[in-house]
C-alpha cells in the first residue's frame, strides 16, 4: 500500500496545479511550454524521491512515479495544454457592457419583429436567442473550460487506476494442483 502522499494521482494533482499556473505564460510558445513543464515534472520527481528516500527508504514506487509522470501524465497534459492555449489565443475577448446592452436591445427588437410572423409558442424562440446573444462568448468560454477540466480529471482518474493496479501487485498465477503431481 502506497502512502497517499506518494500516490501517482496525488503527486500528479499537485503537479497539475503548478503546471496550470504557468500554462498561460506560454500562449505562443508550445516548445518552451514543453521544456518548462518537463523541467517542473523532473524537479518534482526529484524532490519526492529525496523526501521518500529519507522517510521510507528506496522503493520501486519511485520508479513508477517517475515513469508515469514523464511518460503518461506529461505528454497527455502537454497536448491538452497546447490545444487550450491555441484555443485561448483565438477566442475573442468578451464585449464591454455597453456593447452587450446594444446587442440585447437590438436583438430583442429584431426578435419581436420576427416573432410577429411565427405561430404560437415559436414566438419565444427568437426572444430567448436575443437574450442569450450578449453572453454567447462567455457561454462558449465556459463550455470549453468545462471540457478542458473534464479531460484533466480523466487523466488524474487514469493515474489513480494505474496506482491501484500497482498497489494490487502482479497478477497471481493460477496453478492447478492436479497438473503438478
Amino acid at each position: 500500500m502506497t502512502p497517499d502522499t506518494y500516490r501517482i494521482d496525488t503527486v500528479a494533482k499537485n503537479l497539475l496545479l503548478r503546471l496550470e499556473g504557468t500554462r498561460k505564460s506560454y500562449l505562443d510558445k508550445p516548445d518552451e511550454l514543453s521544456d518548462s513543464g518537463l523541467a517542473v515534472v523532473k524537479e518534482s520527481v526529484s524532490a519526492i524521491a529525496n523526501e521518500h528516500s529519507i522517510l521510507l527508504g528506496d522503493s520501486p514506487q519511485l520508479d513508477h512515479i517517475e515513469n508515469e509522470l514523464t511518460h503518461t501524465f506529461f505528454p497527455r497534459w502537454h497536448s491538452l495544454a497546447v490545444a487550450k492555449n491555441d484555443e485561448e489565443k483565438g477566442t475573442v475577448s468578451p464585449p464591454s457592457l455597453l456593447v452587450r446592452l446594444a446587442m440585447l436591445v437590438i436583438g430583442v427588437f429584431v426578435s419581436l419583429r420576427i416573432g410577429l410572423y411565427l405561430p404560437g409558442p415559436m414566438k419565444a424562440v427568437p426572444v430567448v436567442a436575443a437574450l442569450l446573444t450578449p453572453f454567447s462568448v462567455d457561454i462558449k468560454v465556459a463550455l470549453h473550460n468545462r471540457r478542458y477540466k473534464r479531460k484533466l480529471i480523466e487523466i488524474l482518474k487514469d493515474l489513480s487506476d494505474i496506482q491501484d493496479s500497482i498497489d494490487a501487485g502482479p497478477p497471481a498465477v493460477m496453478v492447478d494442483d492436479e497438473e503438478i503431481s
